[in-house]
């Protein structure tokens, strides 16, 4: 999903909203003037008085209008094969290549400590991970297979582990049209080798990805004004 680049000016006034409707009301933009960000934002929390809460009123609202309000849109997707991935998404005002980087430099803060096991090629390899003790289940070792397509994405999945019976999910990079952005997904499906209750696993998985991305998103942006 791309952004287009007029929805990108924060400080302009040529952020315009086509309609969105809060508890059954549709309400409509109508007229000349296009409004701000900002004026969205207090136009909606004033009508979520009325109709309900404010965040359900933002949850209806264009995902594209979340994102530039600094929101990590959080999902869970349920695939044909019953397999369940947690995703994140956030936007980030940087360039691509900046973006690209701070992603590989990226380190989950519950690794004790990670190597590459085996070099494949230049795009490929396997690692070799230890986790810090985990809710639940205590310190876990895995090796997976990590690809890279540069500036693009970069998918893993477990090979092998002693308590992971699934580790997989990756990280994906969509430069907006003017190219200062990036909208960056993260997501991630795992199933361990005893019984967790699914809502436990999933709210603690969603909040670790929305973290993860929260401080990427204050990294790249302090250091890239």
């Amino acid at each position: 999903m791309s952004i287009p680049s007029r929805l990108i000016r924060l400080g302009s006034k040529r952020l315009t909203p086509a309609g969105f409707s809060c508890s059954g009301t549709r309400t409509r933009a109508v007229g000349r003037k296009k409004q701000s960000l900002a004026s969205l934002a207090a136009y909606v929390a004033a009508l979520s008085l009325l109709t309900g809460s404010i965040d359900e009123c933002f949850a209806r609202t264009p995902e594209s209008l979340r994102l530039l309000r600094g929101e990590v849109i959080l999902a869970v997707e349920q695939r044909q094969t019953g397999e369940r991935f947690l995703k994140a998404k956030i936007l980030i005002h940087a360039p691509l290549e900046v973006v690209w980087h701070a992603v590989r430099n990226e380190r989950d803060p519950d690794l004790e400590w990670s190597r590459i096991a085996k070099q494949i090629s230049q795009t490929e390899a396997i690692v070799e991970e230890k986790f810090k003790p985990l809710p639940l289940i205590g310190p876990v070792r895995c090796l997976r297979r990590v690809v890279e397509a540069p500036y693009q994405r970069i998918d893993y999945i477990l090979v092998s582990s002693d308590h992971f019976r699934a580790l997989e999910g990756g990280w994906l990079l969509t430069p907006t049209e003017d190219g200062n952005s990036v909208i960056l997904e993260l997501s991630s499906h795992v199933e361990l080798d005893r019984w967790v209750p699914r809502f436990a696993l999933e709210r603690i998985g969603l909040r670790k990805l929305e973290q993860r991305l929260h401080r990427i998103r204050k990294t790249v942006e302090t250091s890239n004004p």
